[in-house]
């Protein structure tokens, strides 16, 4: 009974997805859309950055008191849920490039058990699938494109570069996926390796795969996000040795926290003497982050899927600049 009502469920999930297909034309569908979608803003010599956003919203319930496990892009609360991440991704991925970034059914915060998980990752991926279709016909134009995403963005970014073609990964300048895992399973296709996905290894080569998550200890790795990683490069450097690298000295002045986010944001040292390190960990596949003042980055709220320790919240604020250099300097070579 219990696999005939799993069964069931996604069927269920599949029509549902399938009735209610987004219309990737309609500009409100994307960030800033009326506007940054128009002609006269694509700016057609520079790259594009597809970018996917992480999940920033609960589970809620429907004007008929139905429980909801994906998000709806028209819900003006889901949408300004999103406001903010949309933003931090325009300042660190297209100071110098054109923004395409679609408001997609993400998966929810709070789905109760794998079937639920799995049907709502699958209508998510649904629509980036069906976004990222629309963006290569209709807006691309041609032009060399940045994949990057966070968190669940993240994992459709892996989702991507295993949807993707061989004409139009020639294109790819690189894709970012931070926050996220790759396993060994996203690499190949039956008896395949998948050639899309290219372990990034340097900060200039391009068409390949940026991955990095963050910790202070192994104990706090989120294991459903990166438990089976097996990428992982150093933001600070491009290297993928095991050489610390420094990410505030010691005795600099941390910058100041971004107040719109319920969470510490800056790098801050443990001691003021103390510099603040990032080492690729090889036996984990993360990042080891060193002389912290780890308990100002924890949010109770989301405790238990990042407990304390954890640096999920914080990836892109971290390496905001490191990412920003890199974005522009692999969009130089390609």
């Amino acid at each position: 009974m219990k696999h005939l009502l799993s069964f069931f469920l996604m069927l269920l999930s599949a029509a549902y997805a399938h009735a209610s297909d987004m219309e990737w034309s309609d500009s409100t569908l994307w960030f800033e859309g009326n506007t940054r979608l128009s002609a006269a803003h694509i700016d057609r010599s520079k790259p594009d950055v597809f970018y996917l956003l992480p999940t920033c919203v609960f589970a809620w319930q429907d004007s008929q008191g139905a429980t909801r496990y994906n998000a709806d892009p028209r819900n003006p609360a889901h949408r300004k849920a999103w406001q903010l991440s949309a933003e931090l991704a325009d300042t660190i991925f297209a100071t110098q490039a054109n923004l395409f970034l679609p408001y997609y059914r993400q998966g929810t915060f709070g789905t109760p058990d794998e079937t639920t998980y799995k049907a709502a990752e699958n209508m998510a991926r649904t629509d980036v699938i069906n976004a990222f279709t629309h963006y290569l016909r209709h807006l691309n134009n041609g032009r060399p494109f940045i994949l990057a995403g966070f968190s669940q963005g993240a994992k459709m970014v892996v989702e991507l570069l295993k949807y993707m073609d061989d004409d139009t990964y020639r294109r790819l300048i690189a894709a970012y996926v931070v926050g996220y895992g790759i396993t060994p399973a996203d690499t190949v296709r039956g008896n395949h390796k998948l050639a899309h996905i290219r372990l990034a290894q340097d900060s200039t080569s391009t068409g390949v795969t940026v991955c990095f998550n963050s910790v202070t200890t192994p104990a706090a790795i989120n294991q459903s996000l990166c438990g089976d990683n097996v990428a992982c490069i150093n933001p600070v450097t491009w290297t993928t040795d095991e050489t610390p690298a420094t990410l505030l000295p010691a005795g600099a002045t941390p910058a100041p926290d971004d107040k719109r986010f319920p969470y510490g944001t800056a790098v801050v040292p443990a001691l003021p003497a103390t510099p603040v390190t990032v080492t690729v960990s090889k036996a984990h596949n993360v990042l080891m982050v060193n002389g912290l003042d780890i308990k100002r980055y924890f949010l109770p709220s989301l405790g238990e899927m990042f407990p304390e320790g954890n640096l999920h919240l914080q990836e892109l604020f971290f390496y905001e600049n490191c990412l920003r250099r890199n974005v522009i300097l692999r969009s130089t070579l390609k």
